[in-house]
């Protein structure tokens, strides 16, 4: 099956972010009893799909926990907060376990040699035989979207039924995904495969496959019943959580929007003197899911910047004392941005919502929950 270029589910602008969400809002009351249900391409309403927009932060997490709850009671949105946090939680745990990110890079490059496999071809191409994974990355490619749970079921069919390693399907959802996130993607293939969650795998049957697909998928046969965790014996230490000081106004300073953060300039107490773009694809991501990116930084700003010298000219230009770049976060675009800004005055600038919440992701993710309700409720209540 050819890769093939898809019209966003949402404009990649703030506009198009903020009306996706106001469409989505009068129904958070109803996404706690309808969001496991995979209704099909075009039919996923009972979910926000602000994913894509949310990942780029054309819209940022505290914008849409905080309007959320203006509009609707703690209980009735508890379970759409929570799920907004899971990205959250997810960033904070791989910040203080990079070695994970490290590992996962490294794994591709010592398994590229087995590409050729015809069983990874087929499940690339969707061409396995198994109806409801074939249609799911029929989606996928034509759409940059799955449902959440439909990338449960995919990724424990690729693991325990396909017997492919769960680093493949991991990359493969990275490159194809528009809100493909190097900490959410790779955690919960994790997850899945009982890496995570040590000895807990996840194991996708075919009656809650044909229950949450309203019967689209009414029989899938062949699926591995009684899957073993995949083994790994790399344990990984939490290290102390790196966040930059709260950036002053001091000098004449410009601002680097990333492809993470396109909307940081919000985030600021002061407006920069000039304000331009990264962009240099980093190699993981396919050229639909590139521009998508690259358009979302086209929304902020017409200056992109693709190298050092380009960076360095900018500067000159616009007389800066030094640049202003969002953390960076673990992941393929801090492996492809930091050596650009080696010898360049950067001052890093982290979000309130991840400095406040950050921290409390040094464990499981129901400490986690725990630990921010009360947090989240008096401050954005």
């Amino acid at each position: 099956m050819m890769e093939t270029t898809c019209a966003s589910l949402i404009a990649p602008s703030p506009a198009g972010a903020r009306a996706a969400f106001q469409a989505f809002l009068p129904r958070v009351d109803a996404y706690a009893a309808e969001r496991n249900f995979d209704r099909g391409p075009g039919r996923h309403d009972a979910v926000s799909q602000l994913s894509p927009v949310i990942s780029t932060r054309l819209i940022d997490e505290e914008t849409v926990v905080r309007t959320t709850l203006a509009h609707h009671s703690w209980a009735a949105s508890e379970k759409f907060i929570q799920e907004v946090c899971w990205r959250t939680y997810w960033k904070g745990w791989l910040e203080m376990r990079p070695a994970v990110w490290n590992d996962f890079a490294g794994d591709l490059e010592a398994l590229e040699r087995l590409r050729i496999l015809p069983v990874h071809t087929e499940a690339i191409e969707g061409r396995t035989g198994i109806e409801c994974f074939d249609a799911w990355v029929e989606e996928l490619l034509s759409t940059g979207y799955l449902h959440n749970h439909a990338r449960m079921w995919f990724a424990s069919i690729w693991i325990f039924t396909l017997r492919l390693p769960w680093q493949w399907g991991a990359a493969f959802f990275l490159r194809h995904l528009l809100d493909g996130d190097a900490a959410s993607n790779t955690l919960s293939w994790r997850w899945v495969a009982g890496l995570q969650t040590a000895g807990k795998c996840y194991a996708a049957r075919a009656s809650n496959i044909a229950k949450f697909t309203g019967g689209r998928f009414s029989e899938t046969p062949g699926l591995a019943n009684d899957p073993s965790p995949v083994e790994d014996l790399r344990q990984y230490e939490r290290q102390p959580l790196e966040m930059p000081p709260t950036v002053s106004a001091d000098g004449r300073a410009g601002l680097l929007l990333t492809t993470e953060d396109v909307t940081h300039d919000d985030a600021l107490s002061f407006e920069p003197a000039a304000v331009a773009g990264w962009w240099h694809p980093s190699g993981w991501r396919s050229d639909t899911v590139e521009h998508f990116r690259r358009d979302a930084l086209h929304s902020r700003t017409d200056r992109l910047l693709s190298s050092k010298e380009m960076l360095r000219e900018w500067m000159r230009e616009e007389r800066l004392d030094r640049v202003i770049v969002p953390w960076a976060a673990v992941g393929p675009e801090r492996d492809c941005l930091l050596p650009q800004l080696e010898g360049v005055p950067v001052t890093w600038s982290l979000r309130d919502w991840d400095r406040m919440l950050w921290p409390y992701a040094e464990r499981g993710y129901f400490h986690f929950k725990k630990r921010i309700e009360p947090i989240v409720r008096q401050t954005f209540a």
